[in-house]
């Protein structure tokens, strides 16, 4: 009886599984004949497959509980038997429900679907606190469980309680409705399937962009079969995928040398979560805009990628981001901490988040003593976390030996969502008193949000002050290098998108610089240039007398080669970049989805024909440097 209830549960449940599925067409931008047929296709058979799994584990928590071993432990309470059942089989297709929701709502701020970006970040010590969101938000989210959970309850209360649903719907509930729909779900799989493989051969978009609407599609491909029926392959263009995993990773690719006769310069590097280019002004942060006029302000800098992980690796060690994976599998540090470490700097690192996420502390820092690692305190807001980093980064300068050189490394995490600040700081009103990532309006006025972050930026400035005045009273100015910057930008849907991580439009990748170095003059920069330049900078400075190219892909910022184009890396994408146009680069020779070439300021480009053509050169360029470190 019960298996019988299950099964009907399953159908109910795949059919509000694809109601749920049907927000999702939302996505779908495609045009032609076959691609919505592929889309009808996809919604049928992941509905039927979503809500599968529930049905399994309840059956199979059916076959469990009534195992006559087990009769003892229910013999004083025999509905406790259906109760777990049931209760499997609700939790598993809520879960369902839940999975498919937030996959939708990452996909409408990001334009990715939980990925294994996701998954690093929920498994990942200190990932979760990454997110610092609000009580509202922990709330709305606990709300929206609570409510799939009840809609899945309600519908076995239907089943069990309304005993004639089946005589309603005799053909839906009987053998021949379950053959009927086995059949339909088998010609659903083979129609989309082979349409996306022939797609796939053919490099025919509509299909490719449909199948990224949708969550855990399994992509499939037959090349041989369709050239063996007489099918021309479509031309996908160039692929800039390097297989790393083959490889052993080669960084530096010679030993890097220092002059012993070079001066041993201090460095303080201040970098800035989600500081993007146009904060950095003089009404909103006055005291940082002063440094910059008496140092050398960058106008036209590029991270290294769109999130924290690329931009803080790009910016330490002047590779692409593709090479943070076999970092990461190599524990392998940036080679500049090799300078500081090996040179007798005393190191003292400091963040207001967590060295763990990113693996900070088993990449760029994986030579650093824990000891010299300091972290945020969980739960604390990000701007407190900062006065506290800044107090303690002041305290290791004060009291340091005063005659070795110094090398301190401090994150900020104030402009980081939800943009929390001390009121002192308000200088932008009104502001959200709030930021509720699952209820804001994304489509709506997001003034009051993007207040909250100019009012965080603000407060960033009042701590890079404290750290610029304490360096004049104690006259170390004359003999330290200062680096201001972010990791990366944000952006309020400005490009159609919230927040970073998801495209490489301005917003997301452009960030201030301001370098003040010993000897150097006040200046203004309005060349492109990038965090992969950051480190030879500094190793330049530090006396390396290796040139660049032995150790990272970027320019000494000081020196005499411009920088022709940069590129910014994503988890899973690549982008070129050359001051006129910006390219999406797949690093699957048939991924039309993310072959998007616009102009650099992320505005539609007339003939992209004509870009790829005659930036053939360039981008042979940066497929020889996508395996110079490897080998």
């Amino acid at each position: 009886m019960r298996s019988a209830i299950l099964w009907r549960y399953y159908a109910l449940s795949a059919a509000a599984i694809l109601v749920n599925l049907l927000f999702n067409l939302a996505f779908v931008r495609s045009s032609g004949a076959v691609a919505p047929l592929f889309v009808i296709a996809v919604l049928l058979t992941e509905s039927a497959l979503f809500a599968l799994p529930a049905l399994l584990l309840a059956l199979g928590a059916d076959r469990l509980v009534s195992m006559k071993r087990l009769d003892g432990l229910f013999a004083n309470a025999p509905r406790a038997r259906p109760a777990v059942v049931y209760a499997v089989a609700i939790l598993g297709t809520a879960a369902v429900h839940v999975f498919v929701y937030f996959d939708r709502f990452i996909l409408s701020l990001y334009g990715y679907h939980l990925n294994g970006f996701v998954w690093n970040l929920l498994t990942t010590r200190g990932g979760v606190d990454a997110l610092a969101s609000s009580g509202s938000t922990k709330l709305t989210f606990a709300l929206i469980v609570t409510g799939f959970a009840a809609l899945q309850a309600a519908l076995l209360v239907l089943l069990i309680r309304v005993p004639k649903l089946p005589s309603a719907a005799p053909r839906l509930f009987s053998k021949r409705g379950f053959v009927a729909a086995a059949v339909l779900f088998v010609v659903a799989v083979l129609f989309e399937k082979g349409a996306y493989g022939l797609s796939r051969y053919k490099v025919y978009g509509p299909v490719l962009a449909s199948a990224e609407a949708f969550p855990l599609y399994i992509p499939c491909q037959f090349h041989s079969f369709a050239k063996a029926l007489g099918f021309e392959e479509g031309k996908a263009g160039p692929s800039f995928k390097v297989d790393a995993s083959t490889r052993r990773l080669r960084y530096p690719r010679v030993p890097v040398r220092r002059d012993p006769a070079a001066p041993k310069l201090n460095v303080v590097w201040l970098v800035a979560e989600s500081w993007r280019w146009d904060m950095l002004d003089p009404e909103i942060m006055p005291a940082t805009w002063a440094f910059a006029s008496g140092s050398t302000r960058f106008t036209r800098h590029y991270s290294g990628g769109n999130g924290t992980r690329m931009g803080v690796f790009t910016m330490f060690t002047g590779l692409y981001g593709t090479y943070w994976f076999p970092c990461l599998d190599a524990g392998r540090g940036a080679a500049v901490m090799d300078v500081f470490l090996d040179g007798g700097w005393q190191v003292d690192l400091s963040t207001s988040a967590m060295f763990t996420y990113p693996e900070f502390d088993r990449t760029i820092f994986s030579r650093v003593p824990r000891e010299r690692m300091h972290e945020g305190t969980p739960g604390v807001p990000g701007w407190q976390c900062d006065r506290e980093n800044v107090t303690r980064l002041l305290e290791f300068i004060g009291k340091r030996d005063p005659s070795r050189p110094f090398m301190t490394f401090m994150f900020f995490e104030s402009p980081h969502g939800p943009y929390n600040f001390p009121e002192e700081c308000a200088i932008r009103k009104p502001y959200a008193t709030d930021l509720n990532y699952l209820a804001m309006d994304l489509k709506g006025d997001l003034t009051p949000i993007k207040n909250r972050y100019v009012n965080s930026c603000r407060h960033l400035d009042t701590q890079f002050a404290r750290v610029v005045a304490f360096l004049g009273e104690q006259g170390l100015l004359d003999s330290t290098v200062v680096i201001l910057t972010g990791d990366h930008g944000e952006e309020f849907m400005e490009k159609g998108r919230w927040g970073h991580a998801s495209e490489f439009s301005e917003e997301q990748v452009r960030v201030p610089l301001v370098v003040r170095a010993p000897g150097g003059k006040a200046a203004v920069v309005d060349r492109m240039t990038s965090h992969l330049d950051l480190a030879p900078t500094v190793m330049t400075l530090l006396g390396v007398t290796n040139p660049p190219e032995d150790y990272s892909l970027g320019y000494d910022l000081f020196g005499s080669v411009p920088r022709e184009f940069t590129i910014f890396s994503g988890w899973e994408h690549l982008a070129y970049a050359d001051g006129k146009v910006k390219a999406d680069l797949p690093v699957k020779s048939w991924d039309l989805v993310h072959r998007k070439v616009t102009t650099m300021d992320d505005g539609p480009l007339a003939d992209k024909a004509a870009f790829w053509e005659q930036s053939r050169p360039a981008l042979l360029k940066v497929l020889k440097d996508l395996g110079r470190f490897l080998d």
